[in-house]
């Protein structure tokens, strides 16, 4: 059975995300957020979460040398890649568990302290892709949690 799960946002990671902007504002997308966040290895992600009327968000980070985020666009040529596609599901945990019968295997379910919780799961990397996809339930929540999205570098290898 073929299931059409709609394309909420989708994250890059990228050397300099500054130098990637135009990429995105040029067709239309917006700045709607900008943070910093630390990691726990003490190494520090920028952030830019960008919308633009009926299309998928979009989060790019970018990071100094010696960073996770520096380390994982250089081991992948210096080039910036998109790092996870989420896609929207009305139940995390049941989708979740339709995919691990076909053989998906899940990294981090998280679910954001708010007052309208955010929930999220996350594969482990693709070997045939290389991407990590997201299942995510919103509840009405408008954007990002910056926790989770903290939550998630730190469990990302590099």
């Amino acid at each position: 059975m073929i299931i059409t799960l709609p394309l909420d946002h989708f994250a890059l990671r990228v050397l300099d995300r500054e130098a990637a902007l135009p990429s995105f504002t040029r067709v239309g997308y917006e700045v709607v957020d900008e943070f910093e966040l630390t990691l726990k290895d003490g190494s520090k992600a920028h952030s830019y979460a960008l919308k633009k009327p009926g299309q998928p968000e979009i989060f790019i980070s970018s990071g100094p040398p010696g960073s996770k985020m520096h380390a994982w666009v250089t081991k992948r040529g210096g080039r910036g890649a998109v790092h996870h596609l989420a896609y929207h599901v009305d139940d995390v945990t049941a989708t979740m568990l339709e995919w691990e019968a076909d053989g998906v295997e899940f990294d981090t379910l998280l679910t954001c302290p708010c007052e309208r919780p955010l929930t999220q799961v996350f594969t482990k990397e693709d070997p045939t892709t290389g991407l990590i996809y997201e299942l995510i339930t919103r509840n009405g929540h408008p954007g990002f949690c910056k926790e989770n999205v903290r939550r998630l570098m730190n469990s990302s290898p590099e």
